[in-house]
């Protein structure tokens, strides 16, 4: 019950954030898809509509991690090259990295310390600002936390397959 609510509590903060930044208009692109969002947007574009890198892109792409333009890429191809959707699915992913993370420091360490970093996570504000906007950060903290959890649980296993001879 207490997860559900971090997760809602952290979609709705992150859904707000977004919203208050309205990425439909003109003026969000101009504003804030600069630098490494424009880059990572510019790529996704590509692959989403020739399935391939242009010239330009994979000399732009080669000194970055071609991961989340890759992922916004499917997101574009899914729905259409739309930036207020790639951010809206960012901010669901940063709100589902709260979760993970309280069920993750519930199993590795216990019930109250996963609440704490649950909240912890749900409300702080580099999280909430960094998922309005096209930034890998989004993805790679909630790639790194569920690959936390796929190891806290490997481990949980491995503890209840030894014996003792």
């Amino acid at each position: 019950m207490i997860a559900t609510l971090i997760f809602v509590v952290a979609l709705g903060a992150r859904l707000a954030a977004a919203l208050s930044l309205r990425p439909w208009t003109p003026s969000y692109e101009q504003l804030y898809v600069y630098g490494d969002p424009k880059l990572f947007h510019e790529v996704a574009i590509d692959l989403a509509t020739d399935g391939k890198l242009s010239a330009e892109s994979r000399w732009r792409i080669a000194v970055f991690v071609p991961g989340y333009p890759l992922f916004l890429s499917l997101v574009y191809r899914v729905v259409g090259v739309n930036i207020p959707i790639g951010v809206f699915v960012n901010c669901f992913l940063s709100a589902l990295s709260c979760l993970v993370m309280a069920i993750l420091v519930r199993t590795g360490i216990g019930d109250r310390a996963g609440v704490v970093a649950g909240w912890l996570l749900a409300l702080h504000p580099h999280s909430i600002r960094f998922a309005a906007l096209l930034y890998s950060e989004t993805l790679f903290m909630f790639l790194a936390v569920c690959m936390l959890f796929a190891f806290v649980l490997g481990v949980r296993y491995q503890e209840s397959r030894r014996s003792w001879f």
